[in-house]
């Protein structure tokens, strides 16, 4: 007789393998779901070991913070703000780099070997069914940070993507600049989509025509920047392109490399200003639209402790929450009159 395995437990009961092993490693899921596992457990006559088999929940005072790239600035700060606020608590951060290739296998298997509390996502995916149902099998709080990931139960952070390139926009249109680049991400995710929307926005506001080649949608990545600098310096040095709008300190250090590589002079040849800003903005007096990202880390942590004990605090609940930004200028953008 066949033995049954995890998979076929996992297939009875409708659910993922990182459910199933979440359970028989006492990791926390919603009851239902633990319900089916265990019928389906007794229906299999699966044998798990003794250990597997006590089904209680337990507390690890721990919470996770699942991040793309653990490198970024943008990341690394809110990661401080997060564990600031949990050891006050007494409460511990698991920093987890899932990268971005099989996310969902890696998620999986995080889930499945740590018990955590909650967690706080930051991830480069949207849209992956695997992700999104292995998220709302999780009996924690969780927390999604600029992604509209189908998970009802998760609360969200957004930063204001929409205002604060358009905002800054509206500036480089204010100084003389029509023909303006803008350098995002890829369109399947919010912060890119929002970006652009605000970008054309502006653009249309004005009766400016919005041209699609000025457009450069693809990661946010400092490859991604220079690739898009690459294709777009003819027109920087024919005055084609006076000004663009980077979407984040990746895609940045790219447009700076390749404007090293280039000779072109920042605030005089060509205008610039990119989102987030960061010691490399200071330094090289990029003007940003800025976020705070410290305050950020902050409302994260403070709303899945909320959730977690389930009591009233003066924090605002991050249900849907977004978060403003505001231009910070800087000596990288200057007025253009046609005759630079």
């Amino acid at each position: 007789m066949k033995k049954v395995t995890i998979n076929d437990v996992a297939k009875r009961a409708g659910v993922s393998v990182g459910t199933v092993s979440r359970i028989l490693n006492n990791k926390r899921v919603k009851p239902m779901l633990q319900e089916k596992v265990e019928r389906a457990i007794s229906e299999l006559e699966y044998q798990p070991n003794s250990a597997a088999r006590n089904l209680r929940t337990n507390k690890s005072k721990a919470f996770a913070f699942i991040v793309t790239d653990i490198s970024n600035f943008t990341f690394s700060t809110i990661a401080k703000a997060l564990n600031d606020v949990l050891d006050k608590y007494d409460y511990s951060l698991i920093l987890y780099n899932v990268g971005k290739a099989n996310i969902e296998s890696k998620l999986e298997h995080f889930f499945s070997m740590r018990n955590v509390d909650g967690a706080f996502l930051a991830i480069a995916e949207e849209n992956n069914p695997k992700v999104n149902k292995l998220l709302s099998e999780l009996d924690i709080p969780i927390l999604i940070l600029d992604r509209q990931i189908d998970c009802k139960e998760a609360d969200f952070v957004f930063s204001d993507y929409y205002n604060g390139v358009r905002g800054a926009t509206d500036h480089l249109i204010s100084l003389g600049h029509k023909q303006i680049a803008f350098i995002t991400g890829s369109l399947n995710i919010y912060p890119a989509r929002e970006g652009v929307r605000g970008y054309k926005d502006a653009m249309k506001l004005k009766d400016l025509p919005i041209r699609e080649e000025l457009l450069y949608t693809g990661d946010f990545t400092a490859d991604f920047g220079i690739e898009a600098v690459e294709n777009m310096i003819t027109g920087i040095k024919q005055q084609e392109i006076t000004a663009i709008i980077t979407g984040g300190n990746p895609i940045l250090v790219g447009v700076l490399k390749m404007f090293q590589k280039h000779h072109v002079m920042i605030g005089n040849d060509v205008s610039l200003i990119s989102f987030e800003d960061s010691e490399l903005a200071q330094i090289m007096s990029i003007s940003v639209i800025r976020r705070p990202l410290y305050d950020i880390g902050t409302k994260m942590a403070y709303t899945l402790l909320d959730r977690l004990i389930q009591s009233e605090s003066e924090h605002l609940s991050a249900s849907g929450l977004i978060i403003p930004t505001d231009l910070v200028i800087r000596s990288s953008t200057s007025a253009y009159d046609g005759t630079k």
